[in-house]
């Protein structure tokens, strides 16, 4: 039987409360629900999520981890009623079905990697409001083999556009910047400008 195991602790200093969670099969849908649930419960309290190390099992794959974290809270493709209004299309003209990257759950500031070797062509560090599809602070990184990777939401970014990084480089800080409902790392993978899931991608 499927079980899910949360540990919350309350910093009193901070007035923060700590969750950790184990993600099992078969038990996202709750431990979705209490991600939304419990800021509505307790308004005066700020939540960071934590997850173990084994929150989604390894599926082998071309790219590095971009977060010590591996508790995917959006996966790629879902909730289409919500991503429609964007008009999300790929480069072939096709529209992306519901959501194009990956939600990974972290507390602001957690150090962000880079996923493969390559060469920042954006880095964003000023949030915008008036952007539709609004990544607030955001790196745009390109590999080789037609791959592009983006890292959004980001508090802090720690490298510059035109600059070369290596696999597992510290280039930014996670946050809550731009169009977000709570702190987390959003990651998008393009390949030949397609959206494509990054999970399958990664170790």
């Amino acid at each position: 039987m499927a079980t899910l195991s949360l540990e919350m602790m309350h910093d009193h200093a901070s007035n923060n409360i700590y969750v950790s969670g184990i993600n099992r099969d078969g038990v996202r849908a709750i431990q979705d629900a209490l991600h939304a649930a419990l800021p509505n419960l307790f308004p005066d309290k700020v939540f960071t999520w934590e997850a173990n190390e084994d929150a989604v099992a390894p599926t082998g794959g071309i790219f590095a981890w971009p977060t010590l974290s591996k508790w995917v809270t959006q996966k790629f493709g879902e909730n289409e009623a919500i991503y429609r209004k964007f008009g999300m299309r790929n480069a072939d003209g096709t529209p992306q079905i519901g959501h194009e990257g990956l939600d990974i759950g972290v507390a602001i500031g957690t150090d962000i990697y880079a996923i493969a070797d390559g060469i920042v062509t954006s880095s964003k560090s000023q949030h915008t409001e008036d952007h539709r599809f609004n990544y607030g602070k955001h790196i745009t990184i390109k590999h080789d083999n037609g791959y592009e990777s983006k890292y959004a939401h980001l508090s802090q970014v720690l490298v510059l556009s035109g600059e070369n990084v290596t696999r597992g480089q510290r280039i930014g800080l996670s946050g809550n910047t731009g169009n977000t409902t709570g702190p987390h790392l959003h990651v998008t993978v393009r390949l030949n400008r397609n959206y494509v899931d990054p999970l399958p991608l990664l170790p």
